[in-house]
Parts: C-alpha cells; sequence; structure tokens
C-alpha cells in the first residue's frame, strides 16, 4: 500500500475570524477551521480519476479532532474520505496561538482492498494568499 506525503508550512496575517471550538481560538486556529473544514476552501488540490479535487471533495465524509498540545500550540486533524473509491486524506494542521502561524501535512492513503484510481498533480498548498499590511513569508518543505 502506497502512501504519499506533502507538507506545507504557512505564516501570515490579517486573517478573517470565524466561529470556532474553544480549544482552536487562536486567529490561525480560526483561519484553519475556516479553510480545512469547508471542501471548498481546502488550501490543497489533486486530480483523482481524472476529476480536480474542488469537486470531490464537496462529496466527500469530513470530520475533525482538536486537542490542546501545550499553551502555545493547537492540533487540528482534518480526515477527507472518498466513500466510492477509499482514499483517505489526512490533513495535520497545527497552530500557534502566540503568532499567526499554521503549519500543515497532508497524508494521502488508499484504504480500499482495490487500486484506487489515478491521484495526479497533488498540491499540498494550493491557494492565494490576501496582500496584508505586514509582510507574509511562506516556508515549505
Amino acid at each position: 500500500m502506497a502512501r504519499i506525503l506533502l507538507v506545507a508550512l504557512v505564516i501570515g496575517f490579517g486573517f478573517d475570524a470565524i466561529t470556532v471550538p474553544a480549544q482552536a481560538a487562536s486567529v490561525t486556529g480560526k483561519w484553519i477551521m475556516d479553510r480545512f473544514s469547508s471542501a471548498a476552501q481546502a488550501p490543497f488540490s489533486f486530480r483523482y480519476g481524472g476529476a480536480p479535487s474542488s469537486t470531490l471533495l464537496s462529496n466527500w465524509r469530513v470530520r475533525q479532532e482538536a486537542r490542546a498540545l501545550d499553551e502555545f500550540r493547537t492540533s487540528i486533524v482534518f480526515y477527507y474520505t472518498d466513500p466510492a473509491g477509499g482514499l483517505q486524506i489526512r490533513c495535520e494542521c497545527v497552530a500557534y496561538n502566540d503568532v499567526p502561524v499554521a503549519e500543515w501535512v497532508v497524508y494521502l492513503k488508499n484504504t480500499a482492498a482495490k487500486t484506487s484510481p489515478m491521484l495526479e498533480q497533488v498540491q499540498a498548498l494550493d491557494m492565494n494568499l490576501p496582500a496584508a499590511e505586514q509582510e507574509a513569508v511562506l516556508h515549505y518543505a
């Protein structure tokens, strides 16, 4: 069974506020919740069986888990599962509560007993970052 690991680290400023669980109450936690809990705004992309993830993910099951790692960091994990083909995407995010930093690692795994459809054009980071008054820095690996 093959696994794919993708890593992205983003530092930014001026994120929009939304309602989130208490454990993800930092500005960065709110940004993560907004981007990853909505399949339409997921900051990663791929093609699966020839179709873009932007159209596929809205039909997939999504669940999340959040927990405090320590007083400065919150872990928020999102699971996206293809109900037909068995592909599972796990995004392990970390929100830093004392600085506006978000990081995530994207894992892809075929959970079905059969070969999955073709997976291609995988991007761990695929989004536009808004201009801010302060300089935004993007680190990636």
